[in-house]
């Protein structure tokens, strides 16, 4: 049996690996939970682990970050326009999508639901002649509404908006600068925002160890995962991430079939 600072571990590898990849950091984690054996009163430490990849990505973008303290009107509004239908959305429907979280064919389907996404936005950008080099408001509000279906497990969130705005017409560096830049703010607002359950449950499972080594394999490999993809995305098809996807709803639909 896997210890709580093994487990912790291995969920902080997931978390930091898979929050930037398009690959959905959501869904891998609600399968670790259930392979794993993950209690109830553990889930906490996901919510702690977002805290570490939020930092990890603020580093990385403390330049931008910096820019919109000194008044850069502009990116200000871009990242607005991408973050309000998101939040606004998230508000709405987040009681009704817990559920999707215990339900691996729900996860399953919707990691399917990212291979489309990314195969579709690559098969767009082939044939598109002249991709968009900057980010309009437009471009950027719809981006947050496809960020919204984040929210289900096995929607990954860097994943759709990428593919969003390769489907919109942007080119391929300034799609993946903006969705990391946009993460910023929806992943500190879900992480204010679930802070209370994050207490609830430390107070009655969570020790300081499993918290340290979490945070800290969160924060490393979200740190490398993130530099790694922005050197990545802009040279390189996702196709092979709409593979990874595939092979994994394929697998967790058929584990689903056979009981498992």
């Amino acid at each position: 049996m896997l210890t709580d600072t093994v487990k912790a571990l291995l969920l902080g590898l997931v978390q930091g690996l898979t929050e930037f990849l398009p690959v959905s950091s959501s869904g891998h984690l609600a399968l670790a939970a259930h392979y794993l054996g993950i209690t109830d009163s553990q889930l906490g430490l996901t919510l702690w682990l977002h805290g570490a990849t939020l930092l990890a990505v603020v580093w990385v973008y403390r330049a931008e970050l910096w820019r919109m303290a000194r008044g850069d009107r502009a990116l200000i509004l871009l990242v607005l326009a991408g973050f309000l239908p998101t939040a606004v959305i998230g508000l709405l429907v987040r009681p009704y999508v817990h559920e999707a979280f215990e339900s691996t064919a729900v996860v399953g389907t919707c990691f399917l639901v990212t291979a489309a996404a990314l195969a579709l936005g690559e098969w767009t950008l082939a044939r598109c002649t002249s991709p968009r080099p900057q980010m309009s408001l437009r471009t950027a509000f719809l981006v947050g509404l496809a960020q919204s279906l984040a929210l289900l497990p096995g929607i990954s969130r860097s994943g759709i908006t990428i593919a969003a705005a390769l489907l919109l017409g942007t080119a391929r560096p300034v799609a993946a600068y903006y969705s990391f830049l946009v993460a910023i703010p929806v992943i500190g607002g879900a992480f204010v925002f679930e802070l209370p359950q994050f207490y609830a449950h430390s107070t009655a499972a969570l020790r300081p160890l499993p918290l340290a080594v979490g945070f800290l394999a969160a924060f490393l490999s979200g740190f490398w995962a993130l530099r790694w993809l922005l050197r990545l995305v802009p040279a390189r098809s996702l196709l092979p991430f709409a593979v990874y996807c595939a092979l994994v709803g394929t697998a967790t639909l058929a584990a689903v079939l056979l009981g498992s």
